[in-house]
């Protein structure tokens, strides 16, 4: 018999290694079971699914108001839940590396526009178009895999957090 700690799921009972952060059958988030006492209870998985969905959604909201605050509500749910729900974190640190990747590039583009006294928006512009329109489908993409508790990686994201 080992001494290796392991966690159930809380979702389906499944028994996973203490360093998995997913159930391996139903995606749960997982926290390992601790022998010393006074650790914050594990979110359930509605919660977590929830959280997760709105770091990806809270971006949208971002969005609508001015492009700029896409980047604080999955700042706020990375900074809440990243030490009780870590698949909530990881949606919400996924989704702030991602809108921090996009408002460096516009803000690199509009520079690039008015270094060039405005011709650079010839191509700038479209090019942000463009971006723009990636930007929603993935971010629909993220929220439904948030919703289905799957991971979600945005595709040409720089990792300014690490796990």
């Amino acid at each position: 018999m080992t001494d290796q700690p392991t966690t159930s799921c809380p979702n389906c009972g499944a028994g996973s290694p203490a360093q998995a952060t997913f159930c391996a059958t139903c995606g749960t988030p997982l926290t390992a079971s601790s022998p010393r006492g006074g650790a914050s209870p594990p979110a359930s998985a509605d919660e977590s699914r929830m959280w997760a969905m709105g770091a990806h959604l809270s971006a949208v909201a971002g969005a609508v108001m001015g492009g700029l605050p896409a980047f604080v509500g999955p700042l706020v749910v990375w900074l809440i839940r990243r030490e009780n729900d870590p698949f909530a974190a990881e949606h919400g640190r996924e989704a702030l590396n991602f809108n921090l990747t996009i408002l460096l590039v516009v803000f690199a583009g509009m520079l690039l526009g008015l270094l060039t006294i405005g011709l650079g928006f010839i191509i700038v512009g479209p090019v942000l178009l463009i971006l723009g329109v990636l930007w929603l489908i993935w971010t629909v993409q993220a929220t439904i895999a948030a919703s289905n508790r799957q991971p979600y990686r945005y595709p040409l994201t720089i990792r300014f957090i690490s796990a």
